[in-house]
């Protein structure tokens, strides 16, 4: 299965989204990309976000997008509890 494509982060983010801290290679994801390599659903991530264990950032437009060091680092937190 191909991994879905991520646009680059919009110029209009600058006041919303705070890049400066992340890594060159991090990127925003969509949630059906993140629900992808988690193998979780979109509903799930979105409540972990509720509850704080991941962050999301939202699009001009109210969408979710999530960093995806946030997900890979949720992916080895859920792995060492298991």
């Amino acid at each position: 299965m191909a991994k879905p494509a991520s646009a680059p982060i919009p110029a209009n983010w600058t006041e919303t989204v705070d890049i400066s801290e992340r890594e060159e290679n991090d990127r925003l994801i969509q949630p059906c990309e993140a629900a992808v390599l988690t193998g979780m659903s979109a509903r799930s991530l979105r409540r972990y976000n509720t509850l704080g264990l991941i962050t999301a950032r939202k699009t001009p437009g109210g969408h979710r997008r999530y960093w995806l060091s946030d997900i890979l680092a949720l992916l080895v937190e859920l792995r060492a509890v298991a």
